[in-house]
């Protein structure tokens, strides 16, 4: 029974750092491609 929790907790936490990982990838990605565009636009 403890285990089942502390595995559920587990997946929780994992998933949670999981999406903010991915979040911050999306953001950073997005950033990335957006200041290309910007300094294209610039140019």
């Amino acid at each position: 029974m403890l285990n089942m929790v502390l595995y559920s907790m587990y997946l929780k936490s994992s998933f949670r750092a999981h999406t903010s990982v991915v979040l911050l990838l999306i953001f950073w990605g997005r950033g990335r491609t957006s200041g290309q565009f910007f300094s294209a636009l610039n140019r």
